[in-house]
């Protein structure tokens, strides 16, 4: 059974390539069906764009590069305002420090801020924050959701 294995994955390159790391994960029997991970890009961005949270990608200093629409709803602001805006700037009074510590990694990983997105509406929300290196740059990924959470009761 080997022999016959060793055999299929000098034939079958996206065999050999699962096997050496090359593949995110097999679905189906065998090799007959790879998933691969740019196939997954897809998959992860239907995912972001429709989960229930707000999701955003973040420069260090706190630019918004990526936000799904999610988020601009919370805020009740175009998501075209949203993008390429500072964080910081929807955080309330009061709570940059918050914001601060977590984007600097001082506080944990997650925290729970008001943002303010025309300076008088106060919108308890829950951030969690990654860091990551997306195309070589280090940024930050933040999930972003309200008290009703089911994770928060």
């Amino acid at each position: 059974m080997k022999r016959g294995t060793a055999r299929r994955s000098e034939r079958d390159p996206p065999c050999s390539q699962k096997r050496g790391g090359g593949r995110d994960r097999g679905v189906g029997s065998g090799c007959d069906q790879v998933y691969t991970l740019k196939g997954a890009d897809e998959t992860y961005r239907v995912m972001v764009q429709e989960m229930a949270e707000g999701a955003l990608t973040l420069t260090f200093d706190g630019l918004i590069l990526f936000s799904n629409q999610q988020f601009a709803g919370m805020l009740r602001c175009p998501l075209e305002r949203v993008i390429g805006s500072r964080f910081q700037d929807f955080v309330a009074p009061g709570y940059a420090d918050i914001v601060t510590s977590l984007f600097n990694g001082t506080e944990g990983r997650t925290a729970e801020v008001r943002l303010s997105p025309d300076g008088t509406e106060l919108v308890p929300v829950y951030l969690s924050i990654q860091n990551v290196i997306l195309d070589g740059a280090a940024c930050h990924c933040l999930i972003v959701y309200g008290p009703e959470h089911p994770e928060t009761t």
